[in-house]
């Protein structure tokens, strides 16, 4: 499909089938699109702030797209000037936002059951936000040395931090090449077993040079059978998208081809259990 100018490096998505594409260079206009049906949809311009960051999330219970956008405020602005807008409802419009604390949306959060949990930059240090789609208000969650370690690495260069979906909870993900152990790379995965008392679960892993491709490689999502990808972030001669099974401890890289006619480095981005979803929220323009 094709959008309606070039898309920035802000992707929103996918939540239940749909991509949110906050700026669009040139026009900076925002859009949302369904690449099952080819539909996309201009929406109302907020005047951002260079210093904000938007999020999409689903309601499941209302089958509701809300996209909010929130700005830096982890000094001493006010959240109040977050934003909020509901999708698919006749006139859409930006409305106020208000969050109980400071904080600034770091990287990309991930939607579970109408949570939006991401990570949260403060003053202080990082949290965890939880974001209730449906009734629109924040919790925050504590996190141990271990977590907050783990969520500042995803700031770092040699790092990939990424919040998952897996096997239904939220999990907390850190990809990283060993500065101690050349050649070999970590798998750190901690999981939210109990969200009421936030119990956290660790899992750590380590993997051989001989299968893993040294360079810029994230992870990038968990597939429904809950296999960790990782893919390459760069079109590369030798392309490889890499498929961890946490239980059998077993990774295996696969190829894919195409990318060679590249004879510049370009930016991949890699989805994991893409949803279909053939309902769309608004007439395309």
């Amino acid at each position: 499909m094709q959008l309606p100018g070039d898309m920035g490096s802000e992707i929103c998505g996918p939540v239940s089938g749909l991509f949110y594409f906050p700026n669009m260079r040139r026009s900076e206009v925002p859009v949302i699109c369904n690449p099952s049906t080819g539909q996309y949809a201009r929406l109302p311009q907020l005047k951002r702030k260079r210093d904000s960051r938007s999020l999409l999330g689903y309601d499941p219970i209302g089958k509701r797209y809300k996209v909010s956008n929130i700005r830096n405020s982890i000094y001493g602005a006010s959240n109040e000037e977050g934003h909020i807008m509901t999708l698919g409802t006749g006139k859409m419009s930006w409305r106020k936002l208000h969050c109980p604390e400071n904080h600034y949306p770091i990287g990309e959060g991930v939607c579970i059951d109408g949570v939006l949990y991401y990570i949260a930059g403060q003053a202080k240090g990082v949290k965890l936000a939880c974001f209730d789609v449906r009734n629109e208000n924040f919790r925050f969650l504590k996190t141990d040395s271990i977590i907050r370690k783990l969520l500042v690495s995803s700031s770092s260069t040699s790092s990939s931090t990424k919040l998952i979906k897996y096997k239904g909870k939220l999990g907390v993900i850190s990809w990283r090449w060993d500065s101690y152990v050349y050649g070999r790379a970590r798998l750190c995965l901690q999981i939210l077993e109990d969200a009421q008392d936030q119990k956290w679960l660790e899992h750590r892993y380590t993997f051989p040079v001989n299968i893993v491709v040294k360079g810029d490689v994230s992870v990038v999502g968990v597939t429904a059978t809950n296999e960790i990808i990782l893919s390459m972030d760069y079109t590369s001669k030798a392309f490889f998208v890499f498929y961890f099974n946490p239980e059998r401890r077993t990774l295996e890289r696969v190829r894919v081809q195409g990318f060679e006619a590249f004879e510049k480095p370009n930016r991949v981005y890699t989805f994991v259990d893409y949803a279909e979803d053939f309902k769309f929220i608004t007439e395309s323009s």
